[in-house]
């Protein structure tokens, strides 16, 4: 099969496959990774009131790997506090951070990633814990503020009451965000292959699903599940 999707590739559409990116696999027994994601085929969750299904459905999550290697670039960038000796330049490290945080939580937002969530944010507030003490000691308890009491990020700060480490600078607190505050995003109705510019069925598909004309540029996660398809 994978000599056959070769030779079609090459000669049809003029592509060659990676020998190292390319695999066939029966995803209901074994995950495949893709752009750092694992995509596995498994029934979808049953829910109080409808029948199990027994068709199984494609569900992604975060690639463990991926994530763990992004957690360890992000505890640098929080170590590097301890080497910075201004409030103000402290300030545009945790920004720096948070702009890394925020990244990743965005990347994954399309998959099942609150476990991924609660292992960053977990990781983050360990590394934090550590760096703050070496910083300021017996006062580092004074700079465990509430997300809600931040300056930086307040719109999607406002309201919470669980703490991070922050410093302050002229009157304000700036902290390191969290990245559970970026809220999965389900698609509301699955992807149909035959949702498509190109023909007339497929774009009176896409204005009964989605209640608006196709766009010019489909969103990066169809691409993905067009390109696995």
């Amino acid at each position: 099969m994978l000599k056959y999707l070769q030779k079609y590739y090459k000669h049809r559409l003029k592509l060659n496959l990676s020998k190292e990116k390319t695999i066939i696999t029966d995803l209901r027994k074994k995950r495949a990774k893709f752009l750092g994601y694992e995509i596995e085929a498994s029934l979808p969750r049953g829910s109080p009131g409808k029948q199990r299904r027994t068709r199984v459905v494609g569900k992604f999550y975060p690639d463990k790997e991926k994530a763990k290697k992004k957690v360890i670039e992000i505890g640098k960038e929080i170590r590097q506090l301890r080497w910075i000796r201004s409030d103000k330049y402290k300030a545009a490290q945790i920004e720096k951070i948070n702009a890394i945080i925020s990244g990743v939580a965005e990347y994954y937002k399309v998959s099942a990633c609150s476990g991924t969530y609660k292992y960053i944010d977990k990781r983050v507030n360990t590394i934090s814990y550590k760096t703050f003490r070496k910083i300021y000691g017996k006062k580092y308890k004074k700079h465990s503020v509430p997300l809600a009491k931040l300056s930086n990020r307040p719109h999607i700060h406002e309201g919470r009451l669980d703490k991070t480490y922050a410093v302050e600078y002229e009157g304000m607190w700036i902290g390191i965000t969290k990245a559970y505050i970026t809220h999965s995003q389900w698609e509301k109705y699955p992807y149909n292959q035959r949702m498509t510019p190109y023909t007339t069925e497929g774009r009176a598909l896409y204005q009964k699903n989605r209640k608006k004309n196709l766009p010019l540029n489909r969103p990066q996660y169809m691409m993905i599940l067009c390109f696995l398809v």
